[in-house]
């Protein structure tokens, strides 16, 4: 099974059964649904919370970070990159389910960069 973006791809690896996802230059690995799920949870967080004006001061190109917990590691995505990688996982998720269309995942209020909590993958 998989899924396809114009910048990203989910899939299920046939040998070692982990969830891939490879987005831009990004690559990470799930360990089940349930661990991609939180992912999609934590992006609409983000989402929520990626018009804040004071984190458009960053000299970064892409303002939207999100930070991996214990690693000095974070993506960097602008606005429409960020839509289209939760859109990508919550295409392959429903995908996963058998399901037709994309429910709209609920939104975590959370703070861009400054304060915000990381995520663990596995």
């Amino acid at each position: 099974m998989k899924r396809e973006t114009l910048n990203g791809k989910l899939f299920i690896c046939s040998s070692c059964q982990k969830i891939h996802l490879e987005f831009i230059t990004t690559g990470l690995d799930f360990r089940n649904q349930q661990s991609l799920k939180e992912m999609l949870v934590y992006l609409n967080g983000v989402k929520a919370t990626s018009d804040d004006s004071s984190d458009q001061n960053m000299p970064y190109r892409r303002k939207i970070m999100i930070p991996f917990q214990d690693t000095n590691l974070k993506m960097l995505l602008t606005p429409s990159e960020l839509d289209e990688l939760t859109q990508l996982i919550a295409g392959f998720i429903a995908q996963l389910n058998g399901e037709t269309s994309v429910e709209r995942q609920k939104n975590i209020p959370m703070k861009l960069f400054n304060g915000i909590s990381s995520i663990q993958l596995n």
